[in-house]
């Protein structure tokens, strides 16, 4: 039945593709073939399906497939890269400073956010925490949207699994009482 449905892959319209990539059941080689077909709005469904093995994140992480950082990001913020934090490193020193310039709802989701659909969250290590907040988050924004994605920011990074005391104590000085109160409680929490 697979080497049909991959033989067939070509002659796939985009919904029949689509409806293939987001099959968590999917075996490894049906998701290889979507994934070298060059349709990218089913390498981004591939990138958020649950069930996506190994070998088929690393070709959509790889500049093969794409030299853009949004499938990265979004295998990211899927928990595809949560045992290799040092990827999730790796890919802020590459991408991070294009991505907080660019599109900063895209960087806070992949790094600090928990998909509100998922409940997953990035295992994004503590230092790359701390340079985001000192690179992109320490100097507000007053003004539009810049304003509340400042402050959701400040409360995604006090409340990560992985803030540190250094960060949480800098947070804890940030002006926002309501950030203020999350990361007086992550340092009582890391204190124990």
């Amino acid at each position: 039945m697979s080497t049909q449905l991959i033989n067939n892959i070509p002659n796939m319209n985009n919904p029949e593709l689509i409806g293939l990539a987001k099959n968590r059941f999917l075996p490894a080689s049906v998701q290889m073939a979507i994934a070298k077909a060059s349709y990218r709005r089913a390498h981004m469904y591939l990138c958020e399906n649950t069930g996506l093995a190994k070998d088929v994140r690393d070709y959509l992480y790889s500049d093969q497939c794409n030299r853009g950082y949004v499938n990265k990001s979004t295998l990211i913020c899927h928990g595809h890269y949560n045992d290799e934090p040092e990827k999730i490193a790796q890919f802020y020193e590459s991408h991070g400073a294009q991505m907080y310039s660019r599109s900063p709802w895209r960087a806070n989701h992949c790094f600090l956010r928990a998909n509100w659909y998922t409940n997953t969250q990035s295992n994004t290590p503590p230092e790359v925490l701390n340079k985001i907040y000192n690179n992109h988050i320490a100097k507000p924004a007053r003004h539009g949207n810049d304003y509340w994605q400042y402050n959701y920011a400040l409360k995604d990074l006090a409340q990560h699994q992985n803030c540190d005391l250094p960060l949480a104590i800098k947070l804890s000085t940030c002006g926002n009482s309501d950030v203020e109160k999350l990361a007086f409680a992550k340092i009582v929490q890391l204190s124990k």
